[in-house]
């Protein structure tokens, strides 16, 4: 599982820096690397839902608390959403920029 993460950050690493590290990436192959990565997750998150599916259904909310909070929700995401979106563009880097690897 390691190999495949650290695949997949070899992968963005070569698509976010160009020849930088000595390698170019394409999107696609970012991608794949990215689902190649994910199998493992993917398994995991499957089973857990499917065993512990009867189990969450017999215990969630009732129908009347999930509209409550639906209507509640709803109104404020595409206020979060435009938010996420003003902050990304405000502070991402041009495209003439230094680009170098950060998650910050």
């Amino acid at each position: 599982m390691t190999l495949l993460f650290a695949l997949h950050g070899w992968t963005f690493l070569a698509w976010r820096t160009p020849g930088g590290f000595g390698a170019t990436r394409s999107g696609l192959a970012l991608l794949a690397a990215g689902l190649v990565a994910a199998i493992p997750a993917v398994g995991v998150l499957v089973g857990v839902l499917v065993g512990a599916m009867p189990y969450l259904l017999g215990r969630s909310a009732p129908p009347a608390t999930l509209n409550v909070l639906s209507v509640m929700v709803l109104p404020f995401a595409p206020i979060i959403l435009g938010a996420q979106i003003w902050v990304w563009r405000t502070f991402h880097p041009g495209k003439d920029a230094f680009r170098f690897p950060s998650f910050f």
